[in-house]
């Protein structure tokens, strides 16, 4: 380990010369020394044992942090260089920090790992535990790759932002089925919050994106993606949640045998409701996207009622289809109200007026 660390300071010191002096040959020099310091960390994993763990002050984790901030610092030397030769120093200060910021993420989703498999009395309490952790240490590397001006602009940084977002959301959906192993309130409880701050993110970090590309000759579609994928990341956790209420509630609390009934109907209603807050909020902010995937919410709504309808008893299918039409309703009459207004015909000439 400490010969790890010794090629770190190595390759960080050569890095500074070769920047110092503009000589390409001691730069290579020493990003090689720094590639081999990194790659050298993942010979001795799993980094730990149980016998002699101690979360965070441990040599193998000390090793981890500091070759990561000394590839996190080339990123700064490459920064503070400035642009003096076409996209070198741009190019070579992304490449350095993405790969710190994705070393040490990946380092700490190590160390907590053992700390909730060795550490916390229960095996459900620790692996509920790691998931929620892990979903935290997700956040903050997306932030950390999309936040500028911490980040060095260019491609690459978000590009790798972008696709550690959309690989966090999927990890939450999928992680917010392993989380649960007790009965608990709709809702108001933590895993649930955790995973609808993840979604939080999604939705800012697309608008960050949009109002930095506000003034830019050619807009990009990434900040309209981002936002959607935090909206359907909501839909699918609301999904969840509501499922697994009910089947916890069967497994571990006092909810009888027509749980997955009721499971059903509420979601159906959940579905009805969200899609209606999304053609709403589409309006509202003249989002076409928005209101396009209220609209798809709504045909997936149509199809699993007419699927569900022969398996739900009498009652529950009275309230699933009262529920969605008396929403279809209101959203023909916002749709009608609008119209009346001149709310299209004033976004049209809008669109035209830009162009």
């Amino acid at each position: 380990y400490s010969m790890f660390i010794t090629w770190a300071a190595y390759g960080l010191a050569i890095l500074a010369a070769g920047i110092r002096f503009d000589k390409m040959a001691i730069k290579a020099l020493g990003m090689l020394a720094s590639g081999f310091s990194a790659a050298g960390l993942f010979l001795h994993l799993p980094l730990h044992n149980k016998d002699d763990f101690n979360f965070v002050f441990n040599m193998p984790f000390v090793t981890w942090v500091c070759v990561s901030v000394a590839i996190l610092m080339g990123h700064v030397l490459w920064r503070l260089s400035g642009a003096t030769k076409d996209n070198e120093n741009p190019l070579g200060s992304q490449v350095y920090y993405t790969a710190g910021a994705l070393l040490l993420a990946l380092g700490c989703m190590f160390e907590w790992y053992a700390h909730c498999d060795w550490q916390v009395a229960s095996g459900d309490v620790g692996g509920a535990n790691f998931i929620m952790g892990s979903i935290l240490i997700w956040i903050v590397l997306v932030v950390a790759l999309l936040a500028r001006p911490l980040p060095p602009a260019g491609l690459l940084v978000k590009a790798v932002g972008l696709l550690a977002a959309l690989g966090g959301a999927v990890w939450t959906a999928y992680g917010m089925n392993k989380v649960y192993y007790q009965a608990f309130t709709v809702f108001a409880n933590v895993p649930f919050g955790v995973a609808m701050l993840y979604a939080a993110m999604l939705l800012l970090a697309g608008w960050y994106l949009r109002r930095l590309n506000k003034n830019a000759s050619r807009r990009s579609k990434v900040p309209s993606l981002t936002v959607l994928a935090g909206l359907i990341l909501i839909w699918v956790l609301l999904s969840e949640q509501i499922y697994l209420y009910w089947d916890c509630g069967h497994r571990y609390g006092t909810i009888g045998d027509n749980w997955r009934f009721l499971a059903q109907m509420y979601i159906s209603v959940s579905w009805a409701i969200y899609a209606a807050a999304l053609l709403v909020l589409g309006f509202a902010f003249r989002a076409r996207g928005i209101r396009y995937l209220s609209l798809v919410i709504f045909a997936v709504l149509l199809a699993k009622i007419n699927l569900d309808i022969w398996n739900l008893r009498t009652e529950y299918r009275i309230a699933t289809f009262l529920t969605t039409g008396l929403i279809l309703v209101g959203v023909s009459f916002l749709y009608q109200f609008l119209k009346k207004k001149g709310f299209f015909e004033m976004r049209e000439n809008q669109i035209a007026e830009k162009s």
